[in-house]
C-alpha cells in the first residue's frame, strides 16, 4: 500500500475513527511535525480538537535516523531494549537533557506555552505518520498514561510489524492501514513525504 500523501492517509484513516465523531471527551494528538498533515484532515472530518504530544527520538552515535530510545514531553526517557549496549550513560543522560529542552521550545513555538497541554481524563488518539521503531509513539503512550489520560488510541496508516505488536501491547487500541512484512523507512510507502515546517504546523493547529 502506498499513500499519495500524508492527507491520502488521513482520509483513509478516517472511517476507522468514525466511532469517536463529535465526542466531547476526546482529543487527537498529533507527533510534530509530519502527523499534524494527519490531524488537520481528521480534525475536520470527525469534529475533534487538534493538538500536539511532542516526543523526540534518541538517535545512535553515528546514525542519528535510528532510535534507541525516545524522550517525553516531561523529560521521561524510553530506551529500545535493541539499543542496550550501544550508548554510554554520559551520551543518554546528554542527548536526553538537549531534547527536552527542545521539546519545551517547541510547545513554546506551536502551542504558545513550554507545557503540554492536560490530557487528564481523555480518550487521546495519537496520530503518526508511521511507525519504525516505536519509540517515539511508546513515549507518547507513557506519558499520556502518567497524564491521566482515561483511553488511549493509537491511529497510523503504516507500521513497521514488530514496532505495531510493542505498541498493541500498551495501548488500549490501536487503528493501523498497513503492517508489511518488510519495513525500511515511513517514506517508502508514501509518493509524496516531503518535510513539513514548524510554520506550517502553527499554520494547521490555529485553523482548527
Amino acid at each position: 500500500m502506498i499513500f499519495k500523501d500524508r492527507f491520502d492517509a488521513a482520509n483513509k484513516l478516517a472511517p476507522l475513527l468514525e466511532k469517536y465523531k463529535g465526542a466531547s471527551d476526546t482529543l487527537l494528538a498529533a507527533i510534530p511535525r509530519g502527523a499534524v498533515e494527519i490531524g488537520s484532515v481528521l480534525s475536520a472530518k470527525l469534529n475533534l480538537p487538534l493538538t500536539i504530544v511532542i516526543t523526540k527520538k534518541i538517535g545512535a552515535p553515528g546514525n542519528p535516523e535510528y532510535a534507541i530510545g525516545a524522550v517525553a514531553p516531561d523529560g521521561e526517557v524510553i530506551l529500545n531494549p535493541d539499543a542496550k549496549g550501544l550508548i554510554s550513560s554520559e551520551y543518554l543522560a546528554s542527548e536526553a537533557k538537549r531534547l527536552f529542552e527542545e521539546i519545551r521550545k517547541k510547545y513554546l513555538i506551536f502551542a504558545g506555552s513550554e507545557n503540554p497541554p492536560d490530557f487528564a481524563n481523555k480518550t487521546v488518539i495519537i496520530l503518526d505518520d508511521g511507525i519504525a521503531t516505536g519509540s517515539t509513539v511508546l513515549a507518547a503512550i507513557k506519558y499520556l498514561k502518567r497524564a491521566g489520560s482515561r483511553k488511549i488510541v493509537v491511529a497510523v496508516p503504516v507500521a513497521a510489524e514488530d514496532s505495531l505488536k510493542k505498541i498493541q501491547a500498551e495501548a488500549d487500541e490501536v487503528i493501523c492501514l498497513y503492517a508489511p512484512d518488510w519495513f525500511s523507512a515511513v517514506g517508502q510507502f508514501y509518493e509524496n513525504f516531503r518535510q513539513v515546517e514548524d510554520e506550517e504546523v502553527k499554520q494547521y493547529l490555529s485553523t482548527v
